[in-house]
């Protein structure tokens, strides 16, 4: 019996081994080929000032934790904004900052992060002035940007400080629900979360996961709790309660939401006086989202449409609207680049996942960085 449990042992001992050394040279092949890569969300440790930050020693991360090779003495551009701006789906070259830079043969330096807001890009800006830039982009994401502005001040008692001191009203905040990110900080920091990221990050993870989700999209659907898009081109899966979550996080008949742009406005306001006295100029790139733009894709096409995503179009044009009107009235300057975005749609797809991501591919970031040059920086030669 003994002799029995031990060839089982031993024979499991071999299969595991062979499996790793299987995987190893996979990965291996796949390095050598060097096979495009879609890197997943990266690891987060806590700040008591940013809530998060990557740690330095993630994949193409500088030694401040933010999303570039090296940390210049100066950059032309500095970025801020979250995971649109940071990039997720897309590599250092071809998120938009990358390609942006591309466009304008200008160095640029990446401050976006996934999950920051406004008062971390307000925090964030006077590290963007000491790079002495030409040129500051805020790219604003208001399905979680606006909603998500009163995090920072929940989760720091730092923010709860500097909000006091700078006249910032954010006492509403103690309204707004967020889970229980407590736990959620511990599941991050885990062992098995910590070398289950790094895993699905090589490049077998990748090619595995980008596989998996383009299947997952010609799956048969529950219309109860998915939006399906077939026009060809576009092909998409969008579940409901995702569709819910964004309306009501840009529903301005909710007063935090209402509360929370009117004191994005006030932060906005503050960065480009802040701008203008170091002799840079700011401008502030709104970002629809995915589901926006594929609503007036599908309206102008005359394919019917549900509810729930009507209803989200509704609130974000009403918050966009509002939003673009204080702009002008300020003389902010800004780029909407939904326009240009609704068109490579249209065109040519391509431009989101199939899946519930809302989060562009390379192509799609493309098109942010050709609308923010072509609206803006083309006038500034």
């Amino acid at each position: 019996m003994g002799a029995r449990k031990s060839g089982r042992f031993g024979n499991l001992i071999l299969l595991s081994v062979s499996v790793i050394i299987t995987l190893a040279l996979m990965e291996t092949a796949l390095q050598i080929l060097d096979l495009p890569r879609q890197p997943m969300k990266p690891d987060k440790i806590k700040d008591p000032i940013l809530v998060y930050r990557i740690p330095s020693d993630w994949p193409g991360t500088d030694q401040d934790g933010f999303r570039n090779r090296s940390i210049p003495e100066q950059a032309d551009i500095v970025t801020l904004g979250d995971s649109h701006t940071y990039g997720l789906n897309a590599d250092i070259d071809t998120n938009w900052p990358g390609q942006l830079a591309k466009l304008t043969g200008l160095s640029v330096y990446n401050l976006g992060i996934g999950g920051y807001g406004p008062l971390q890009y307000y925090h964030l800006f006077d590290r963007a002035l000491q790079l002495k830039p030409k040129f500051i982009v805020i790219g604003l994401y208001l399905p979680n940007d606006i909603k998500g502005l009163c995090h920072p001040y929940l989760r720091t008692e730092y923010w709860k400080t500097r909000a006091a001191e700078e006249g910032l009203d954010l006492g509403y905040c103690g309204n707004a629900r967020f889970p229980d990110e407590e736990a959620e900080d511990k599941r991050r920091s885990g062992f098995l979360e910590r070398t289950g990221n790094q895993l699905v990050n090589s490049k077998l993870g990748v090619l595995v996961s980008v596989t998996a989700r383009q299947l997952r999209a010609y799956l048969p659907k529950d219309d109860k709790r998915n939006v399906v898009v077939h026009d060809g081109i576009n092909d998409t899966v969008m579940s409901k309660p995702r569709l819910r979550v964004l309306r009501d996080s840009m529903d301005l008949k909710h007063p935090e939401i209402a509360k929370s742009l009117e004191i994005t406005k006030t932060l906005i306001s503050r960065m480009i006086t802040r701008s203008k006295e170091k002799g840079a100029k700011a401008i502030v790139m709104v970002i629809p989202s995915k589901e926006f733009i594929l609503h007036r894709h599908l309206s102008d096409a005359s394919q019917p449409l549900q509810e729930v995503h009507m209803q989200l179009a509704a609130n974000e044009n009403a918050i966009r609207t509002n939003l673009f009107d204080w702009l002008k009235i300020q003389t902010i300057p800004y780029v909407d680049i939904a326009p240009a975005l609704l068109e490579a749609v249209k065109v040519r797809g391509g431009i989101y996942p199939h899946d519930n991501d809302g989060h562009p591919l390379p192509a799609g970031y493309a098109s942010y960085a050709q609308a923010l040059y072509d609206d803006y920086f083309t006038a500034q030669k």
